[in-house]
Parts: structure tokens; C-alpha cells; sequence
């Protein structure tokens, strides 16, 4: 969640009101359960309520990435040393799959289901979310961070690093 919260240092304050997705909005930082293991936490921004159509980000986990920093290593390798026919081909192979048409989840749409919210980190390229595990049910949700603490910040810089954590989205009619 960096820039908001960082992963060690900081220590965050819940609001257990929203416990369960009560009154929550699109971009409140929340804390719910790993849909993948019930036993962590994560925090996380909601970033689609239910009915929302979202455009799923590819970058994080796909064909694509994985297989674009292979061609450009190779396409590196082949700069400094000559690469022979074989190689040549598989590199033209591995770039025919990468090919967008060939991607299942590359600018896909989908809409968030009635009791479910769409979860993502601030830190987009870094982030394990919605992306990687789907749809979050709002069961999952523990509770709104309203603010966070940093004890690795001394006493004087604004009471060991005290901050609240506020909902910056907006809409461009403002926000909603």
C-alpha cells in the first residue's frame, strides 16, 4: 500500500463500524481477510462496489508481462552475441503468444457481483489484489483504517508519525 501505509514501521487503526462492508466507498483503505488464506490480513483500496464494470490491469501476474521481460532479455542477449536460427525462432514463436488476441485477461472487463467489492494496492506494480484473487465478498472486510501510526518516527515529528488515512477519490462532477 505504498505510498498510504508502508509494510513495516506502520501501524494502523481500524474502524470495526465498517466491519463487513457497512458503509463503505470506492476508495476507502480497508482490512479484510485474505480471500486466499482466512488466517491473514491485508490492506487494501476499494476500488469497485458492486455493479461496477472494471477493467482489469494485466501488468501484475500475466502472459504478458512474464513473457515481455523474456523477449527483451533475449532481444538484449541477442545485441551482444549472435543468436543462431533456432534460437531466432523460438524468440518469434514467444512473441506470436504474447500476442494480445492470444491473452484471456488482457483488458478484460468484469463486473462486480452484489456483495463483493474489487480490491487493489496504491502500489499497483507490487501489489497481490483483486487482480490476482478476484472479487472480494464484503463478509471478508474487518474494518476502515482511519489512520496510522509510524513508532519508527520520533515523538516530535507530529506524534510518532500520526496520520490520517482519508478517502482521496473524486469523480470529475466531484466527488460522488
Amino acid at each position: 500500500m505504498l505510498p498510504t501505509l508502508n509494510a513495516t514501521g506502520d501501524f494502523v487503526h481500524v474502524s470495526k463500524y465498517y466491519k463487513d462492508g457497512k458503509k463503505i466507498e470506492i476508495g476507502d483503505c480497508i482490512v479484510a481477510s485474505k480471500p486466499t488464506d482466512p488466517h491473514q490480513r491485508v490492506c487494501k483500496r476499494i476500488t469497485g462496489m458492486p455493479g461496477d464494470i472494471i477493467l482489469v490491469d494485466p501488468s501484475m501476474g500475466s502472459k504478458l508481462n512474464e513473457y515481455s521481460t523474456i523477449i527483451a532479455q533475449r532481444i538484449q542477449d541477442s545485441k551482444e552475441n549472435h543468436i543462431d536460427d533456432q534460437e531466432y525462432k523460438e524468440l518469434l514463436d514467444l512473441m506470436d503468444e504474447t500476442s494480445t488476441s492470444k491473452l484471456s485477461n488482457f483488458n478484460e472487463y468484469v463486473k462486480v457481483p452484489p456483495g463483493h467489492v474489487w480490491l487493489t494496492g496504491d502500489n499497483l506494480s507490487c501489489s497481490v489484489d483483486s487482480r490476482t484473487y478476484n472479487f472480494v465478498p464484503m463478509g471478508l472486510i474487518r474494518g476502515k483504517i482511519v489512520a496510522a501510526n509510524d513508532f519508527n518516527k520520533s515523538f516530535n515529528d507530529n506524534f510518532w508519525g500520526f496520520r490520517w488515512i482519508k478517502n482521496n477519490y473524486f469523480t470529475l462532477g466531484g466527488k460522488e
